[in-house]
């Protein structure tokens, strides 16, 4: 078998302190905050799967009405050179709802100061697992230097939310819905 690495360990949001030790909450208005539900008049966030915990992160336009355009949750600096076969491996909910742009995942090798797209996410309307392939990325040539971006854009108007759970980076088989 092959060895197992793990670049990020499984983030539940469980912990008081968000965001978590090495992550970055980057934006323009509220930003991402830590949460354990979410209902308006207009949308809801389901329940998490069983086995995931009662937290999530959570960025949201209902209640600040704010531009939400460049709000990133950002993981810890990652080093993919250790093994050829990494993934991110997470579970969200964005439903499309009201106008917004949508869920992003994104990468940036320069601390954030750019950004490349690395999945543009499908609305859901219960809590979807996604395993993004990153061997593209690693292995002996791959990057050194990586920071892990989940995006939501509102397009400048009143729009949903976009949350996330569960995220691991590794390079074996895990199972992000509890």
């Amino acid at each position: 078998d092959e060895p197992l690495y793990i670049q990020l360990p499984l983030q539940s949001f469980e912990d008081d302190v968000f965001p978590p030790a090495g992550w970055q909450n980057v934006a323009n208005s509220d930003g991402w905050e830590r949460a354990d539900g979410y209902s308006s008049g207009f949308w809801s966030i389901p329940d998490l799967p069983d086995g995931a915990g009662e937290w999530f992160a959570l960025a949201e336009d209902d209640s600040d009405l704010g531009d939400d355009c460049c709000t990133y949750l950002i993981t810890p600096e990652l080093d993919l050179r250790e093994a050829s076969d990494y993934s991110l491996d997470f579970i969200y909910w964005w439903s499309g709802a009201f106008g917004s742009n949508g869920g992003f995942v994104e990468y940036s090798t320069d601390g954030g100061a750019t950004w490349e797209m690395l999945v543009e996410l499908n609305a859901v309307f219960d809590w979807t697992q996604q395993s993004i392939d990153l061997s593209d990325m690693s292995g002996p040539d791959g990057l050194s230097s990586v920071w892990f971006g989940f995006h939501y854009d509102d397009a400048g108007f009143w729009a949903d939310g976009f949350a996330v759970d569960m995220v691991y980076v590794g390079n074996g088989p895990v199972d992000v819905m509890g």
